[in-house]
């Protein structure tokens, strides 16, 4: 028997393809309820029944133990070599450091009704005393907005700091989409004196300027090369620290910073750059496919994704989708115009050159 709005010789599997191919609005359209494309429902608790400071408790127990299940699944998965989701690996990366963080509270040896005195006294103090799991909808948007906030303002004075190498940037954009429909007087292709010395001190360690490849877009990562002036290797130690301070994954505590060897923190810089490289590329593959063939993300993931790069958070789902794709696309196109992989400064600054840019388009 067919559907009211199913044509014969469609089957139903067809059907329901078709019914759930939807847009980014549509996906994640509604306060409560955020459908995905194979026909399921994720219900997403809102911030009204979250409230009480004991129903955000037990529902925190549950998010974090499933995920301590899932982590243990994934470890056998990591041992067969296999390629983890953005989401595995953020769950791999995040449950066993909050469940020891949580144990504590977890096997708490109070009896009843006393043992609810140790959980009344970790919400009075949630940011220092549970893990995200544990928040309520309105703290982790409150938590979410200052987070966001706070890494806008570290990029800005990463930036203040880098303002003449930035200015050069600009120069390059300016003749780079000059010469498109002129001839070079070279046989490099550099024919503007000024480019000319912009690339013997920015560095030409195979950028795309050096290989005679210049698109507008290309000449923002040439700065950032190893050999550059904003390469890791030439940045002072000072902004090395305030870098190592606002990168993700954090690559050293920030209280050994002052006494750790500057050598050691630029590789330590490297791997975290490698290791956001990674995170950059499960989440472009997981979100951009989840138009079509994956589930749509929660709305939690939506807010840590924005406020991880300095997005804005504010806003609905629809509104945090755009921004995430807004930045997931931007970064492709300079993936494509550089031609390889991006240099580890250029990635660890990317949210710098990303952020406000985004949030001033309004997306």
């Amino acid at each position: 028997q067919l559907e009211p709005d199913e044509q014969p010789g469609e089957s139903p599997t067809s059907t329901l393809a078709v019914r759930n191919a939807t847009s980014l609005e549509a996906m994640y359209a509604g306060p409560s309820f955020l459908g995905g494309p194979s026909g399921a429902i994720i219900e997403e608790t809102t911030a009204h029944n979250e409230d009480g400071v004991f129903r955000a408790y037990f529902a925190g127990a549950k998010r974090l133990w499933a995920d301590v299940a899932e982590w243990q699944r994934l470890k056998k998965k990591r041992a067969r070599r296999e390629e983890l989701t953005w989401r595995e690996a953020r769950v791999a990366r995040t449950a066993p450091r909050h469940l020891l963080r949580m144990f504590p509270i977890l096997v708490n040896p109070l009896p009843p009704p006393f043992g609810f005195v140790l959980i009344a006294v970790a919400a009075a103090a949630p940011r220092v005393l549970l893990t995200p799991e544990f928040w309520t909808r309105r703290q982790l948007e409150r938590f979410a907005t200052a987070d966001s906030s706070a890494t806008q303002r570290r990029y800005a004075k990463l930036m203040a700091e880098c303002a003449e190498q930035v200015a050069v940037v600009s120069r390059r954009l300016v003749w780079a989409a000059t010469t498109t429909t002129t001839a070079p007087n070279t046989a490099d292709g550099v024919s503007s004196p000024a480019v000319q010395s912009d690339v013997q001190h920015g560095g030409t360690r195979g950028g795309p300027i050096a290989r005679g490849r210049v698109t507008p877009l290309a000449t923002i990562v040439e700065p950032f090369e190893d050999s550059a002036p904003l390469g890791l290797d030439a940045l002072s130690r000072r902004h090395l620290v305030r870098l190592a301070r606002v990168a993700r994954p954090r690559p050293l505590n920030r209280w050994l910073l002052c006494v750790t060897r500057t050598r050691r923190i630029r590789v330590a810089l490297r791997r975290a750059a490698r290791a956001t490289d990674e995170d950059d590329d499960r989440l472009a593959r997981e979100f951009l496919g989840g138009a079509s063939h994956g589930e749509p993300f929660a709305s939690r993931e939506l807010i840590e994704i924005c406020a991880q790069r300095g997005l804005d958070v504010r806003g609905a789902d629809a509104d945090k989708a755009r921004r995430i794709k807004a930045w997931l696309d931007a970064r492709a196109a300079l993936v494509d115009a550089y031609g390889g992989p991006l240099p580890a400064s250029f990635v660890l600054h990317l949210p710098a050159l990303f952020s406000s840019l985004i949030d001033h388009a309004n997306l």
